[in-house]
């Protein structure tokens, strides 16, 4: 009486803890619809501890169909700004392009994820899309 199962981690935790400790992402976290945050990762982990939803609130109307969405976000201190923008994904980087960030969305919210200055954006993004593409399918 009273015990709780353990919570499985979802199909997709192995393969994005892999992109992780290989380096090409720093961190990766997973937001629903509702702005909550569900998983997160690496360097976005404590992120949305304390009050999530302003930090969340900046990214849920990114794919409602509208454009004038703001093409600047602040993100674990850091300023992006939009280069790319499409229906289901948007790529941004701060200043000097020391991060680069992917917000893709998914059914089941919206995933974002950070990666380094020393990772390629044309290596890092159709690994991210691929990845994604598998969650969409």
């Amino acid at each position: 009486m009273g015990d709780v199962a353990p919570r499985r981690a979802p199909l997709w935790d192995q393969p994005l803890r892999e992109l992780l400790t290989n380096g090409v992402l720093e961190g990766a976290a997973l937001l629903s619809n509702q702005g909550e945050c569900e998983h997160a990762y690496g360097s976005l982990e404590h992120v949305f501890d304390a009050d999530a939803l302003p930090a969340a609130a900046q990214f849920l109307d990114l794919f409602d169909g509208h454009d004038d969405v703001e093409p600047r976000f602040t993100l674990a201190g850091d300023k992006f700004i939009t280069i790319r923008r499409t229906e289901c994904a948007l790529h941004a980087f701060t200043s000097g392009r020391r991060r680069g960030l992917c917000v893709h969305n998914l059914p089941m919210g919206l995933l974002l994820v950070v990666f380094p200055r020393s990772q390629l954006p044309q290596q890092v993004v159709p690994l991210v899309e691929k990845f994604c593409d598998g969650l969409r399918s």
